[in-house]
């Protein structure tokens, strides 16, 4: 029943207008009922109220007369009034009239004489309490009180109480100083007039559910017409654009709510069916990049299941689409801790790997939602074989002279500058050998540019074969040389100068001669030497006094403190 409810908008609709009518309806029958109990409770107090008042009457008239006899056989006789169950008259203290002589002897004792006599038997009966709240109320201020109470067999019973006032025609046998002679205690059974409120309560409900029922039929009909049909067709088109057909249109029926929403549904559809043709295009046009990439693309979805492998990436991997799906994804290059640290965002965005004689450069990252949520990864592989290799030539060809193989005058001075600033930090000797080819001009001229070019080689190759694998050989330019010697001292660097200048000497270049001068430096025994001219210009001038002497010879350079210039640029 509720999901019957709950599932159709109509039955909630009727569920709704039911519910409030009901609500409304039984409002307007609890108001009618109570005003009618009201009215009936009213109609029956001011009747009793009445009798009450006629009662006391008859009681004042017969009292008068002084015949007390015919007041209690007037009281009983009121008993077989309808719905009475009690009536009786109390003194003012609560107890019974008519059972004692009290009153017949305060009446005789005022009047001197004999008026009434004494009953042979006398009884006492304690109705009520002095000290109940509406006795006293009834007595002292001498107005008729009521109250509801219930009896022992739970029926509903009204108490009246009605002061009998001492007026003057009281006088003739009670004291004109006593206001209130005694009290008249009337009780009637409400019974027969809940019965008919009961009956009246009954009847209205009967009337109310046979007036909600038709009124909930006459709206059904009406709701099922106005809103329940073009509701539902509206969700049948809904339904049918679900699953995929775009080409559904609602009938327009009326200018309200229901006919613009109508409207509104088909201008939506149409909407739609653009978008979605627009983003078939575009997934087509994406599909088509992909299988066509050259680079690899492996997609997964929240559950790191492979859903997407381009052809590039199988030829990149040597794997087919099936190897790569089962393997899963972190095993794409066989390294599952790297691509974990990818999408997790632990190292930078991509890693280059070596995989089957090949560098993969991989990109992964995790696909997430707007919110953060993960939706999924994404790998993406370049074969960067080449591109690393042609790095490396060109890096190469920035720190190396291509005549030579040695290192250029780039590369001497970041190179130098590291190991003055190592060789100051640590305390360590560094030595330098500045040479160059004794009249090379001259031999240019003779021999021609090639020739010089073939002696420039061949002097590479014996800086290469001289030195060590710490050391660092560089063409300075032209015909200048220049070898960094790390962890050398100035009888060390000597001696590989000296080394050098008689491997040149013995060499033959087309059967010619060669030979150098050479300019030793070394920063032992200097202070601290923190520019890198600074150091070459001692090597400069040591090569001088060499080219000086006669040319084919090795000159240690003499420290001078005072050629030593600070380093602004200083490495820390």
């Amino acid at each position: 029943m509720v999901r019957l409810i709950r599932d159709h908008i109509g039955n909630k609709i009727l569920v709704v207008v039911g519910v409030s009518a009901l609500v409304s309806l039984l409002g307007m029958v609890l108001f009618y009922t109570w005003s009618e109990k009201q009215s009936i409770l009213e109609q029956y107090t001011k009747g009793r109220q009445e009798l009450l008042n006629s009662v006391d009457r008859g009681l004042h008239f017969i009292m008068i007369t002084g015949s007390a006899e015919a007041a209690e056989k007037y009281a009983r006789q009121l008993l077989e009034a309808p719905d009475v169950t009690e009536f009786i008259i109390l003194r003012t203290d609560g107890k019974q009239a008519f059972l004692d002589n009290n009153t017949i002897h305060q009446v005789n004792w005022n009047k001197g004489e004999e008026l009434f006599t004494p009953r042979g038997e006398e009884t006492e009966r304690q109705v009520i309490a002095p000290e109940t709240p509406e006795f006293r109320r009834t007595v002292q201020e001498e107005q008729t009180v009521l109250y509801n109470e219930q009896a022992s067999n739970g029926e509903p019973l009204i108490t009246f109480l009605k002061p009998l006032v001492n007026d003057e025609g009281c006088h003739r046998c009670h004291e004109q100083g006593d206001q209130v002679l005694g009290v008249i205690k009337l009780t009637s059974s409400l019974q027969a007039t809940h019965d008919e409120i009961e009956k009246t309560w009954q009847t209205a409900l009967v009337v109310l559910g046979i007036f909600l029922l038709i009124m909930l039929l006459i709206t059904a009909a009406l709701m099922r017409r106005a809103i329940i049909v073009p509701v539902q067709s509206v969700t049948k088109a809904m339904r049918q654009v679900e699953e995929g057909d775009f080409t559904q249109q609602v009938p327009v029926l009326g200018n309200d709510e229901l006919g613009r929403m109508a409207r509104s549904f088909n201008s939506m559809i149409e909407r739609l069916l653009q978008t979605y043709t627009g983003l078939q295009r575009e997934q087509d046009k994406l599909t088509t990049i992909i299988l066509s990439s050259s680079e690899g693309i492996v997609v997964t979805d929240h559950d790191d299941r492979v859903v997407l492998v381009n052809p590039a990436a199988e030829r990149l991997l040597g794997k087919s689409m099936g190897q790569i799906i089962r393997e899963g994804f972190k095993h794409l290059a066989d390294q599952p801790d790297v691509l974990q640290q990818l999408m997790d965002g632990k190292v930078e965005d991509s890693k280059i790997l070596k995989f089957n004689d090949r560098l993969l450069q991989i990109y992964a990252a995790r696909i997430r939602r707007s919110d953060g949520e993960p939706i999924g990864s994404a790998a993406l592989i370049q074969d960067v074989t080449e591109q690393k290799r042609l790095e490396s030539e060109l890096r190469q060809l920035s720190f190396n002279d291509q005549l030579t193989g040695l290192y250029n005058r780039r590369s001497l001075e970041k190179t130098l500058k590291k190991q003055l600033h190592l060789a100051n930090r640590h305390h360590s000797p560094l030595s330098i050998v500045l040479f160059d080819v004794d009249h090379f001009k001259h031999f240019n001229d003779t021999y021609g540019h090639d020739q010089g070019d073939r002696v420039l080689s061949t002097l590479g190759g014996l800086c290469m074969n001289t030195c060590r694998e710490t050391d660092h050989p560089c063409r300075y330019g032209g015909e200048e040389f220049c070898i960094i010697l790390p962890h050398t001292n100035n009888e060390g660097a000597m001696v590989f100068a000296e080394k050098l200048r008689r491997r040149v000497e013995q060499a033959r270049v087309d059967e010619l001669q060669v030979t150098i001068s050479l300019g030793v430096a070394c920063t032992l025994g200097q202070k601290p030497i923190r520019d890198i001219n600074t150091f070459m210009k001692q090597a400069d001038q040591a090569l001088y006094e060499a080219k000086n002497q006669g040319r084919n010879r090795a000159v240690l350079a003499v420290s001078r403190d005072s050629d030593q210039q600070p380093d602004d640029g200083d490495e820390t």
